[in-house]
């Protein structure tokens, strides 16, 4: 969680996408077609909403957005 809150710090504050990259939990900054970071975290583990949710892409306007929902698809 430290080196993820270090890349979240260093980002200019766009839009962040949070989604899926071969199934697992993905995050991209702005319209990057690269993501920033891709956890080790399967949407597969998370509920069937959470999953669909995840594969459409979730558009998070800030980085309190942000954390609150990492923290809850990754504890």
């Amino acid at each position: 969680m430290k080196r993820l809150m270090h890349i979240i710090y260093c980002m200019v504050l766009t839009a962040f996408i949070l989604g899926s990259k071969n199934g697992y939990v993905a995050l991209w900054k702005g319209e990057d077609p690269k993501p920033v970071k891709v956890f080790p975290y399967p949407i597969s583990a998370l509920p069937l909403q959470d999953q669909q949710a995840l594969k459409n892409g979730i558009r998070l306007d800030s980085i309190d957005d942000l954390y609150a929902l990492l923290e809850d698809y990754l504890s």
